[in-house]
């Protein structure tokens, strides 16, 4: 008979738990605990990763469902220590320690012993199947993650719903969302830690008092905990288990446009005024439309919902009495958990590669149906899935699974360019996934921010954003989504007329122009599990309350969310760092007002800094230095297709070193990798300079020109060069570095 502890309130108060711990049994990779009511397994992925798993039975029977495989990495060092009163599970970084009486989790950081994370009520289930865990919240712990949540971007204080939904027009605090991922980040005084709630039932997570509670209708009760010192190393950690995800194509990242059967024609126009890389399509695309886009350099994505003509012949949902259901009488909706529908689905979508279709944007994939006055619902529960399952238990992992099947209909051949608005725990990580399409509201602008931080915290790498609203909040929106791996936009903004349009277009201007560098750090993320877009707390964890800023790399964008607005309020990381716009060198760790009027967004770069950048001519690369002590990388590839994997794409190396005693600076090249650049030269513009070099060298050669003027000191060589000199004349009483008035 299991033993009846309390746990929190719900509807039922009374949930069973773990109890005593009776046995001990140890295994390569942790420890099996054999406890009063069923079997907890603490298994070792990573010297600073445990997966908690508490099962009824000793079985060895696999979770129904998990994300991270223990047998795909290397055992972990670690040592074993058991007392009267607790048991110890330590490795290098961290230490699992266990209360016997009754069973409760803490994990302490090493060497410095402190707690990170510890178990209040711990793990808990109902005999109708409902599980929960409970775990002790700092007093200063700040929460993230949970995917593109409807909220500020610290999201302790509520409780969230995980349960995919279109909820119609998106406004703040709306919930349940289209796509929630159960990873929660922690961010306290003491450390940071990660919880991947490894289960796709219907559930939630509650914020709202001292403890942090997930919660799932049923399923296995499984989660991994990953620790460290900082956010930093928490998410590093993560995105390792999580696994790398696809280098998207490079036209990927240009902007892109969703167009209407209204909107069409402006875009096919010769002197179409918004520079768009690529467009969205809805409804039947024709041929001939495919090709005119193609011919004016522009990809083409096709929209697709998940249904199919009735009668159609893939395996699909069907009622209770076996019957296909069909929510309108004319479709049907593909069986995703079939490897049959799964396969004919890719069948399909690779047709429509072949035609001439760059990619696909999935909408509805919740799946969500429309009823008669166009209101979103949710399918109906009961519907069974050829697995036997009913739908309640699939609906979760029912995106992911048709995410997985489009990403497969793109082969070996072609980098796949897949977006959605759904998913989770099982969408692939080479999807983009897109945030925004709700009311065009300014307050949905700031919104957007915490949602694309929080789905990168989340495992997200590609995160989307589309952007609307009038003239004002249109141009505002599109500079604050300038670095955001894809941004698309909705409405018609070349009828905004000037200033509007101008304005506009400088800012694809530069963002077409950063590509190199947005590209890189997409490629840097790939291979070294960061965030591509990062709260600026993991930057200076002294700022973590700033929640309408981000960093992509070493840029920081501080867009204006505020209707009327020409200045802000702008925190800097501690550290050096410069106005991109006046060059001026800026002193971190504190805030001050910043001139801001409608063509300019805020953009503050790292002191170090070199940020490749494509120039006006066609066979040169731009680097614009920011002086400073930084390292860089720079990737380059073909930009599509799959040779990267063959070992066809450059990695450069790039460090700058200032000397300040004598005002030099050496930036150093080196690269790894057979790809051929497009570019033989390299135009070398360096910002923030008070005074023309006496000297400048390339490979330890003095340059025979360079130009000088209003600070920024600029120099041509071949693409070959590997090392760049440059010594200030030093001017008298000079103060080494600018500061701006507080």
């Amino acid at each position: 008979m299991m033993k009846r502890l309390g746990f929190r309130a719900r509807s039922n108060p009374v949930w069973y738990q773990p109890g005593h711990v009776r046995q001990i049994y140890r295994h390569e990779r942790g420890v099996l605990l054999q406890c009063e009511n069923g079997w907890v397994d603490l298994t070792l992925l990573a010297p600073d990763a445990v997966r908690v798993w508490w099962r009824l039975s000793d079985d060895h029977a696999p979770p129904r469902f998990t994300t991270f495989q223990p047998e795909q990495w290397l055992a972990v060092e670690n040592e074993f220590a058991d007392t009267e009163d607790s048991i110890e599970l330590s490795t290098r970084s961290m230490l699992c320690r266990i209360a016997r009486r009754p069973y409760r989790l803490r994990v302490e950081l090493l060497p410095d012993h402190h707690m990170v994370c510890q178990d209040a009520s711990g793990i808990g289930w109902r005999e109708s199947g409902e599980i929960a865990l409970s775990l002790s919240l700092h007093s200063d712990e700040q929460c993230f993650g949970l995917g593109a949540r409807a909220a500020r971007l610290n999201l302790r204080g509520r409780r969230y719903k995980l349960w995919n939904t279109d909820p119609g027009p998106l406004k703040r605090d709306v919930d349940p969302v289209p796509f929630s991922l159960p990873f929660y980040l922690g961010v306290h005084a003491h450390g940071s830690y990660g919880i991947l709630w490894d289960n796709p039932q219907r559930g939630q997570v509650d914020l709202t008092g001292s403890e942090l509670v997930f919660e799932a209708d049923g399923g296995d009760l499984h989660y991994t905990i990953m620790v460290g010192a900082d956010a930093t190393l928490v998410e590093r950690r993560y995105n390792e288990l999580l696994g790398r995800f696809d280098q998207p194509p490079l036209w990927a990242l240009g902007y892109g446009h969703l167009v209407t059967a209204e909107t069409l024609p402006q875009l096919l126009a010769p002197n179409q005024r918004v520079p768009t890389s690529v467009v969205y399509l809805t409804g039947d695309v024709q041929q001939q439309t495919i090709q005119q886009f193609h011919r004016s350099g522009v990809k083409v994505i096709a929209s697709l919902s998940p249904a199919i003509p009735l009668n159609d012949g893939l395996p699909a949902l069907r009622l209770t009495d076996d019957r296909l259901y069909s929510p309108n009488g004319v479709t049907i909706i593909p069986d995703f958990t079939d490897p049959v529908a799964q396969l004919g689905w890719s069948n399909r979508l690779a047709t429509l590669i072949r035609v001439g279709i760059d990619g696909f944007a999935l909408e509805g994939a919740e799946p969500t149906i429309l009823n008669a006055s166009g209101k979103p619902i949710p399918l109906p529960e009961d519907l069974l899935h050829a697995n036997g399952q009913p739908h309640a238990d699939q609906h979760n992992l029912f995106s992911g699974l048709m995410a997985q099947a489009s990403v497969a209909a793109f082969g070996s051949e072609h980098r796949p360019l897949i977006t959605t608005r759904s998913g989770g725990l099982n969408t692939p990580r080479s999807v983009f996934v897109r945030v925004g399409g709700g009311l065009p509201t300014w307050d949905n602008l700031k919104m957007s921010i915490g949602q694309i931080i929080n789905l990168s915290l989340s495992g997200v790498m590609l995160a989307g954003v589309e952007v609307g609203g009038d003239p004002e909040l249109y141009t505002r929106w599109l500079q604050a989504m300038l670095l955001v791996p894809q941004v698309c936009g909705s409405g018609s903004p070349w009828t905004f007329g000037q200033p509007y349009e101008l304005i506009n277009r400088l800012t694809l201007e530069l963002r077409a122009r950063l590509l190199p560098y947005l590209y890189s750090v997409i490629a840097y993320s790939r291979q070294y599990s960061t965030p591509v877009i990062r709260p600026l707390f993991m930057c200076d964890p002294g700022v973590r309350n700033v929640d309408d800023c981000y960093l992509v790399g070493d840029i920081l964008v501080a867009p204006v969310v505020e209707k009327g607005a020409v200045t802000r309020s702008v925190t800097l990381p501690k550290g050096l760092w410069y106005d991109y716009w006046s060059n001026e060198p800026v002193r971190g760790g504190s805030t001050f007002a910043v001139t801001a009027p409608l063509e300019r967004l805020p953009l503050f770069i790292r002191g170090g800094t070199i940020l490749p950048m494509i120039s006006p001519e066609p066979d040169t690369l731009h680097l614009h230095v920011f002086p400073g002590n930084g390292e860089n990388v720079h990737y380059e590839d073909a930009g599509d297709g799959r040779d990267f994997e063959l070992g066809n794409y450059r990695w450069i190396y790039m460090s700058c070193l200032w000397e300040g005693g004598d005002a030099r600076f050496v930036i150093t090249r080196r690269s790894a990798g057979r790809f051929e650049p497009p570019y033989k030269r390299i135009r070398i513009e360096v910002a923030g300079m008070q005074s023309e070099p006496s000297e400048v060298k390339l490979d330890r050669q003095r340059a025979p020109v360079w130009y000088y003027d209003g600070g920024v000191l600029e120099v041509n060589a071949e693409e070959t060069v590997n090392r760049i000199e440059i010594t200030r004349t030093l001017l008298p009483n000079e103060p080494t570095l600018q500061r701006r008035p507080r």
